[in-house]
This record gives C-alpha cells, sequence and structure tokens, in this order.
C-alpha cells in the first residue's frame, strides 16, 4: 500500500493530503459490512474486526457522532459500508501515522484490531 500522511480526527483515521507521483491502483479489494463507531475507533463489525483509514477530505462529526465522506454522505455507528481500497498491518502504515492517529491505533489494538483497510476512494454506499 502506499500511503500520505495519515492522521486522526476523533475515533477515524485519514489520509493526508496526496502526492500525485503516489498511485492507489492497486488497491483493487472490496470491503463490505457495518460500521462500529464507538470506544474510540472505527472498525469494521467483523471478527476479527478491521481498522478503516478513510480517503482525504473524510472528517468526524462530533455532534452527530457521525463520519462524513468527501461528497457530504454521512456513515453512522452500525450503518453498512461498502467501499474498494486495500489492507495493511497496522505496522506496516505506522510510521506514516501522527501522534493523533497512533493514539486511535492504540485504540483499536485495545478491540482486537491488527490491521486497517485504506480506501482508495469514498464508500460507494452507506446506510443503515
Amino acid at each position: 500500500m502506499q500511503y500520505d500522511q495519515i492522521t486522526a480526527q476523533g475515533p477515524i483515521l485519514v489520509f493526508g493530503p496526496h502526492d500525485p507521483r503516489l498511485t492507489y491502483a492497486n488497491l483493487t479489494a472490496e470491503l463490505r459490512g457495518h460500521l462500529l463507531l464507538d470506544e474510540g475507533c472505527a472498525r469494521t463489525a467483523t471478527s476479527p474486526p478491521g481498522g478503516l483509514i478513510f480517503p482525504q477530505g473524510t472528517r468526524w462529526d462530533s455532534q452527530t457522532n457521525s463520519v462524513i465522506l468527501p461528497d457530504g454522505r454521512a456513515l453512522t455507528h452500525r450503518g453498512q459500508i461498502h467501499a474498494g481500497g486495500g489492507g495493511a498491518r497496522f505496522d506496516d502504515v505506522k510510521p506514516k501515522m501522527s501522534a493523533s492517529a497512533l493514539a486511535v491505533m492504540e485504540r483499536c489494538r485495545s478491540l482486537g484490531v491488527t490491521g486497517a483497510f485504506g480506501m482508495n476512494m469514498a464508500p460507494v454506499s452507506s446506510g443503515p
């Protein structure tokens, strides 16, 4: 996985500004499932849970406790998610993480998350 700086906003991890020299073309995996946004960690409701790194422009709305995607759509706790991207172990992306992102990563690890799914595009669907 090639990526830029990873930062945190609330419980979510977000890719930083994209370097046009990097390509996300090899991120062709698909993710379908439900999103958990509690305990300070955005993750999939799978066993084991999977961490998530959202595309640049995504933000956390602390008033509604939801993820606001770059196109304005909102993802909510236990809502469905369908996205494209690719996976990586946390140890592989750790060098690119800001201090706040590392804190989120450690909260996620305490919940059994060992890796992250980096989205190369905004999720293609969301909802209950």
